[in-house]
């Protein structure tokens, strides 16, 4: 049909009705009309193509593409529409791909309406798809768009067009069904009126170049659901928590109020910004599952609170608001290479914090835990601003004689309190003057650990820790002879220990009173005991077992060789 040509039928229309047949109409120019007054298929179990170009319009009640499974006949259908001023109005339903295969275009400023629903992939085995292009091309759905139901189904907004929704927006609504959504390109948008569900079979969004999905509330994406930004944005009209139970990666934006990064029965949901990528969330983000940057840039622009996995490789994050805080199940990791942290951090009690071996950790503004602090060999924690550990705060390093770096430093104040611990890397072996910087303060440090829990030494040597006005040094002295305990002096405790052990004859320990390592306990060792009564190291010592980080803290860091416990 042409040239204002107009064909009005009041029945069913069929283009490919038969098996092995083809049946193609097309319908162009302005003035150009097919009014079909009931149902079309098109590719009911042959071949039907529809073409609907250059301002031709035409009009059906309700539509299948792609209407019989390919089993039963060929079943393919594809249409058309093409051009400024071509119009295709479905003043009922329409399926894409029902139980065979159809495919519809849409480019060039073309415009289809669907009144009520539209599915793309129907029932199973079957394939639908959609594709939008072209500045002013738009599909306007009256009502819910159903994008591989119990099928596949791919919908594809591109290069400027617009995709309408005034319903609800469902990918993969069956257990068999695979749904996919691509939005690409500056002015590509899908604007969903109702919600977005993805909870059941498999989804996957791709929102590229530019290309927005704009929603009405936050979403729910489900456990197979995957998100891919690759410089697009999903924004949320309303405020609300967006909860994601399945994957986000790439980089993009995210404009919700609230993200939450959820766990599903034993399934972990992640966010993953890679080498390249910058991801920015609106709102705020609460993790329970894991969040990793791997060489990309994720900022948060209201502030993160982290109670699961949170790691931290070769890249940069932004915590605007109250920054990062990591809380009492929080376990944050910093794996390798150079690491920018903007925001405040704070590490509650019961929260962990890694910094991997050779990795520089940079935090720009203030630092404070109350938890337990990691530091492998020749990994830094610099803080740019104030740094604070509380009365419940524990810092663990690994010494390797092999590396020789600050572990922790400030460019502002330093304010000590808790625990300090140390292991040994594998194979070292401390001697006579070893020494290790611990800490540094440009401005000044305050405060002192409470206790430091290190490994035993040779009967000769000691632990001591030496605080400066601006560093901290733990270094291997010679030590007391008679500090049995080796908590850094001779007191009424080593005494005791003398008094237990006086008599022993052969196999003698340090601990049970052996001063001159002579393998008894006797009047000598009394006389050493006497000699040295009352003197001290500048450190409290104990011999207990070092704390060690999550298991997983240790793989993830790469470091789990070097570390072992001690008695």
């Amino acid at each position: 049909l042409d040239n204002a040509a107009r064909l009005v039928v009041n029945d069913d229309a069929f283009l490919g009705s038969q098996l092995d047949s083809v049946g193609r109409a097309t319908v162009t120019g302005i003035g150009t009309l097919w009014d079909n007054g009931d149902d079309m298929a098109i590719g009911d179990r042959g071949l039907g193509i529809l073409e609907i170009f250059d301002g031709g319009r035409v009009i059906v009640q309700s539509l299948d593409v792609g209407k019989t499974a390919l089993t039963a006949g060929a079943g393919e259908g594809y249409a058309y529409a093409s051009g400024e001023l071509t119009r295709w109005e479905i003043t009922g339903s329409a399926v894409v791909g029902t139980a065979g295969r159809g495919f519809i275009e849409i480019s060039d400023g073309a415009r289809v309406s669907v009144a009520t629903t539209m599915t793309l992939g129907d029932l199973a085995d079957a394939y639908g798809s959609t594709t939008l292009a072209g500045v002013r091309s738009q599909l306007a759905v009256g009502t819910n768009l159903v994008v591989g139901d119990a099928g596949v189904g791919s919908m594809e907004v591109l290069s400027g067009s617009r995709l309408l929704v005034a319903g609800n927006l469902q990918l993969a609504a069956a257990s068999t069904g695979h749904g996919e959504l691509t939005v690409s390109g500056i002015g590509s948008e899908a604007v969903i009126g109702g919600a977005l569900t993805t909870s059941v079979g498999v989804a996957k969004l791709y929102l590229k170049d530019g290309g927005a999905l704009r929603l009405s509330s936050a979403p729910v994406l489900g456990v197979d659901t995957e998100l891919h930004l690759d410089g697009g944005e999903l924004a949320v009209d309303t405020a609300g928590t967006t909860t994601n139970r399945g994957l986000i990666v790439g980089g993009g934006r995210l404009g919700t109020t609230a993200l939450n990064n959820s766990v599903t029965g034993s399934t972990l949901a992640v966010i993953r910004v890679e080498q390249g990528d910058a991801l920015t969330i609106a709102g705020t983000l609460s993790n329970a599952a894991f969040v990793e940057v791997l060489g990309g840039e994720l900022a948060v622009e209201s502030g993160m609170t982290n109670s699961a996995r949170l790691e931290l490789r070769d890249g940069v994050a932004r915590f605007g608001g109250t920054g990062l805080a990591n809380g009492g199940a929080g376990q944050l990791s910093f794996i390798e290479e150079t690491v920018d942290v903007y925001g405040d951090v704070s590490n509650a009690a019961g929260g962990e914090i890694v910094v991997g071996r050779d990795a520089y950790a940079v935090l720009h503004d203030d630092f404070t835990t109350s938890g337990s602090l990691h530091i492998l060999p020749g990994g830094t924690l610099l803080v740019l601003s104030d740094l604070a550990l509380t009365s419940s705060a524990s810092v663990a390093l690994t010494l390797d004689a092999d590396v020789q770096t600050t572990a922790l430093a400030s460019l502002g104040t330093a304010s000590l309190d808790g625990s300090l611990a140390v292991s040994l890397a594998e194979g070292y072996l401390p001697s006579l003057g070893d020494s290790f910087a611990i800490l540094s303060a440009s401005e000044s440090l305050s405060g002192q650990f409470t206790s430091l829990d290190a490994p035993a030494l040779a009967s000769d040597l000691q632990w001591s820790l030496q605080y400066l006005d601006d560093t901290l040094t733990l270094s291997v002295v010679a030590g007391l002879a008679s500090d049995f305990d080796q908590d850094g002096d001779v007191d009424s405790d080593d005494l005791a220990a003398w008094e237990i052990g006086f008599g022993t004859a052969s196999g003698a320990l340090s601990q049970q009173g052996d001063a001159d390592g002579d393998g008894d306990v006797d009047g000598t060792d009394w006389l050493i005991l006497q000699r040295e009564f009352g003197s001290q190291i500048a450190s409290s010592i104990a011999t207990s077992a070092v704390p060690e980080p999550s298991a997983w803290l240790l793989a993830s860091a790469g470091i789990a060789s070097f570390c072992r416990r001690r008695r």
